[in-house]
């Protein structure tokens, strides 16, 4: 007695969904093992298709979400410069004004407002300036150009700035450059 899937007919049918025959479909006792690899090459190939649609479907997604992430990038650095144009603007009033007018106080004085509307953006942006005058020299925020003397301060302290540094959402982006006090002479301490 031979076992093959069931797929129609009125042949009883066994619990695991087989049916059981006799043998006397008048295929002989070589047919049973056959039409059992072809049932199985079915569910392969039925697998494989699945494989492929959902290979197809990864593969999809991964180009949509690149997309979508290279939309989100252009949106997000048109807004910001959409907000650096007021500046450019203020900027290019500023040269024009300049080749008019010789009132360079009213010149200094519009240049300093539209650096002060640029650093708003920044700022907007996240990105802070990193406070460094009479504070412990900190290798994580400050580059030391030089060391000096200085009396009155301590040993390893930043009393000059030379060069701004700033931090963006937290991450320095720029160290400050920084000049730092050191001990007189041959002082140890």
């Amino acid at each position: 007695m031979t076992r093959k899937k069931h797929s129609r007919g009125s042949e009883p049918e066994a619990e695991d969904g087989l049916v059981e025959t006799d043998g006397a479909d008048g295929g002989g006792g070589g047919s049973g093992p056959e039409s059992e690899i072809d049932v199985i090459r079915d569910e392969l190939e039925e697998a494989k298709d699945k494989y492929l649609r959902a290979l197809a479907d990864f593969d999809n997604y991964r180009k949509r979400v690149a997309r979508e992430k290279e939309q989100y990038i252009q949106c997000a650095n048109e807004e910001l410069i959409k907000s650096f144009l007021e500046v450019v603007d203020n900027l290019e009033r500023a040269l024009e004004a300049s080749s008019k007018n010789t009132n360079y106080e009213a010149l200094a004085r519009g240049v300093d407002l539209t650096l002060q509307r640029l650093k708003e953006i920044l700022s907007g942006e996240g990105l802070c300036h990193i406070e460094c005058m009479d504070l412990p020299f900190d290798p994580n925020y400050h580059e030391a150009v030089m060391a000096l003397e200085k009396e009155g301060a301590e040993a390893e302290t930043v009393i000059e700035e030379t060069q701004k540094g700033y931090t963006l959402k937290g991450k320095v982006i720029r160290p400050s450059k920084v000049v730092v006090s050191k001990q007189a002479g041959g002082q140890d301490g």
